[in-house]
């Protein structure tokens, strides 16, 4: 239990560390966000995320947790991990933070219609902090409560990338399941994305904005 939550600080601090939704939401409404979009809409995901949600100081933090976390799980495991768990694990992380940013993405480019979206930030980092069990375990719910979380993308946020690290039942079988989910949700809110930036730039430029 120990070990599990501090992945879930350190995956905290990955996932929450570069608000990008805050980020969108005051650049819409300053109108940086579409000195951004002049370039390409290709060019607004790589602005957001390479640079600023993967700077220097958070891939150096990011680097120095997941260490940290490799370590700890040695050491309560008391056996070395594979390089399998290891490569894979680590895709995973990665993979969790891309959803994270579309999701982000998602929430953060409703202030097209909104003038003021933090309740819904609010309601969302709830959300997803409960239901990525960042919180609690997931292991803690009941069966029917947990079927329900396995069509949702949350869960593959915090929980299941931790027990790749975690769990001696998971085989290369359970790795690969996690990681074509994770990227089939990626995928999903990729195309979910563009489809609001799209709708959000033309109601923007409707009203005038």
């Amino acid at each position: 239990m120990v070990q599990y939550y501090l992945g879930t600080i350190i995956f905290f601090h990955i996932l929450f560390f570069y608000p990008v939704d805050w980020e969108i939401n005051d650049d819409v409404h300053s109108g940086n966000f579409f000195s951004i979009l002049i370039k390409t809409c290709y060019f607004f995901y790589k602005y957001y995320f390479f640079v600023k949600c993967l700077e220097i100081g958070l891939l150096i933090y990011y680097l120095s947790s997941f260490l940290s976390f490799l370590f700890s799980s040695v050491y309560y495991k008391n056996e070395l991990l594979t390089i399998e768990i290891l490569i894979l694990g680590s895709i995973a992380i990665i993979l969790s933070m891309v959803l994270w940013f579309l999701i982000s993405c998602c929430v953060g480019m409703l202030s097209f219609w909104l003038e003021n979206i933090f309740f819904v930030l609010t309601v969302k980092e709830i959300v997803i902090q409960f239901l990525s069990g960042i919180l609690l375990p997931l292991s803690f719910f009941s069966n029917n409560f947990r079927l329900f979380l396995d069509v949702l993308p949350f869960k593959y946020l915090v929980y299941e990338p931790l027990q790749m690290f975690s769990n001696d039942t998971y085989k290369l079988i359970d790795y690969l399941r996690i990681i074509c989910i994770q990227l089939i949700w990626c995928i999903i809110f990729y195309i979910i994305s563009r489809f609001i930036l799209r709708k959000g730039v033309e109601h923007f430029s409707n009203v005038g904005g």
